[in-house]
């Protein structure tokens, strides 16, 4: 791990005094291949070969969605079905349990939901860290923890959204810049089947995203929604609540 500001690498201890919360999610993990570029306002970017350095925006994703919605109903969204959102009713509290780059996150928040988000990697865990100070977004509570260590303290939500990593098998498609940065950093979530066991175990509606020509995570899920990409599988807890 190297730390650089104007293309001149810094040393970690000048960095943790630059950014001390991010540093302190990442001295134990110096060891991971990812450079970090600070600039002098102290917004952190993640470097890669390929692409521009990559910052975490999620104001400009909540206006795009925000804006999006203003012409088109939230309601007929596959993932505000899967979530269980319905005209009339209380909107359900969810729990992002792995973050990412927050686009998720925004669009949730952007269907006006309150998001309680955690994420495990260290590397995004420094990313949406260092954006969400200098973009206060409410309605989001972000924890940098694995969602099972945060389940064992807490359930204060409804729906748990669950978006793992997946493996990369249709190299035709190329992911967005974004994604390819973090397969290369943070690789796929190879325990997703364990986690989402764990988590269908809260007692809470869990849906999990996937490719819509790859096979659900969990056997058998109660519904499933999506269009051409993407769909949303379902599962309720035994009481069906």
């Amino acid at each position: 791990m190297r730390f650089f500001e104007s293309n001149t690498q810094i040393d970690p201890e000048e960095f943790a005094q630059r950014l001390p919360e991010e540093w302190a999610l990442l001295r134990e993990h110096t060891d991971l291949d990812a450079d970090f570029e600070l600039d002098q306002n102290g917004a952190l970017f993640l470097r890669s070969d390929f692409s521009g350095p990559i910052h975490f925006r999620p104001q400009t994703e909540l206006e795009y969605h925000r804006g999006f919605f203003y012409k088109n109903s939230i309601y007929n969204q596959p993932l505000a079905k899967a979530l269980g959102l319905k005209k009339g009713k209380v909107k359900p509290k969810i729990l992002d349990a792995s973050a990412g780059t927050l686009k998720d996150t925004c669009l949730i928040l952007a269907m006006g939901m309150e998001v309680l988000a955690c994420e495990r990697h260290p590397v995004p865990q420094a990313l949406i860290l260092n954006c969400l100070r200098q973009t206060r977004i409410s309605a989001l509570e972000f924890v940098p923890k694995d969602v099972i260590a945060l389940v064992d303290e807490r359930l204060d939500f409804d729906v748990v959204y669950f978006d793992p990593m997946y493996e990369q098998k249709n190299e035709k498609a190329a992911p967005r810049k974004e994604m390819r940065i973090f397969r290369e950093v943070v690789r796929s979530d190879t325990d997703a089947a364990e986690t989402a066991k764990a988590l269908l175990a809260t007692g809470r509606r869990l849906v999990i995203k996937r490719s819509s020509k790859a096979s659900a995570l969990l056997p058998s899920p109660n519904m499933s929604f999506g269009r051409k990409s993407t769909s949303y599988d379902v599962y309720l807890p035994i009481s069906g609540t």
